[in-house]
């Protein structure tokens, strides 16, 4: 039986809890609230932006390329004259983190956030900044068809495309949300030949980071644009799968998971998911 954890702290995303074997996820405030908007909308995916603001702030909305400093993507702005909400997007980030950036605008709203709220993120109230992440996570990548998506897309890389073409959110959000849902317990580093943009790893998920990357800088150099492959790997008397692909830009996206996953039996716990959040 799938068994669902909740808890109305909003202090975070969301934690693990291991119940019977399983990782569960304990859900914040700002998930419950992006599940519940969603079942009551219905969007078509991927989601329509303006649309989402519109049926949210009960208001027609406008969206503005605006020049802003780098580390703001959106920012919200009405007052009750206004005919329209004004909605302004960084012209320097891509449609991905422009569409990110106005719904976790639209979590401080509909979550009624209090406090010190910039459009800033380093300015921004860590815990205010998470539960408006999580809530955009939620509404751009739903729980139940990302996990409905896992049964047909059979390796991380796979899924990674699926949701990155599916909802037009980022490869690292694709990737972030696949080792957050516990579809794979393992890390994944997305990198060039010059430095690594970034390294995420599911929680208790133990690898040397510099093992790693040595593997990586024996394997990758012979690789060819457009290619991907899947290796197994021993450390420490466990195995792994590391799978790799080359990306026509010459970056690379790894991933590296843990071997001894028994497929079948994840498939019936990602149906029993989508059987108890649907």
């Amino acid at each position: 039986m799938y068994v669902e954890i909740r808890t109305t702290t909003s202090n975070s995303s969301g934690s693990n809890y291991i119940y019977q074997g399983l990782t569960v996820l304990i859900e914040s405030l700002a998930v419950i609230k992006a599940k519940l908007l969603v079942k009551s909308l219905v969007p078509q995916y991927p989601i329509d932006i303006q649309w989402l603001t519109d049926q949210v702030l009960h208001k027609p909305s406008i969206i503005h390329e605006c020049d802003m400093d780098k580390g703001c993507s959106a920012v919200i702005v009405d007052k009750p004259h206004y005919a329209k909400i004004h909605i302004g997007v960084n012209n320097q980030h891509p449609k991905h983190k422009q569409r990110f950036g106005i719904v976790h605008e639209i979590a401080h709203i509909y979550c009624e956030h209090k406090g010190n709220i910039s459009f800033i993120d380093e300015e921004e109230d860590p815990v205010l900044r998470r539960e408006a992440d999580s809530f955009a996570t939620e509404v751009l990548m739903p729980t139940y068809y990302v996990l409905s998506l896992s049964p047909t897309n059979d390796n991380p890389l796979k899924l990674a495309w699926a949701l990155y073409s599916r909802f037009k959110v980022s490869y690292e959000a694709a990737c972030r949300r696949i080792l957050e849902l516990g579809i794979y317990q393992g890390l994944f580093a997305m990198f060039n030949r010059r430095e690594y943009f970034c390294m995420h790893r599911s929680p208790g998920f133990s690898f040397n980071n510099e093992q790693l990357k040595k593997y990586l800088d024996v394997m990758t150099p012979q690789m060819e644009h457009g290619e991907k492959w899947a290796q197994e790997v021993k450390m420490h008397g466990s195995s792994y799968i590391l799978y790799i692909q080359r990306f026509n830009t010459g970056n690379y996206l790894a991933f590296l998971v843990a071997a001894e996953r028994n497929r079948t039996h994840f498939y019936n716990f990602v149906l029993k998911c989508i059987a108890g959040i649907r």
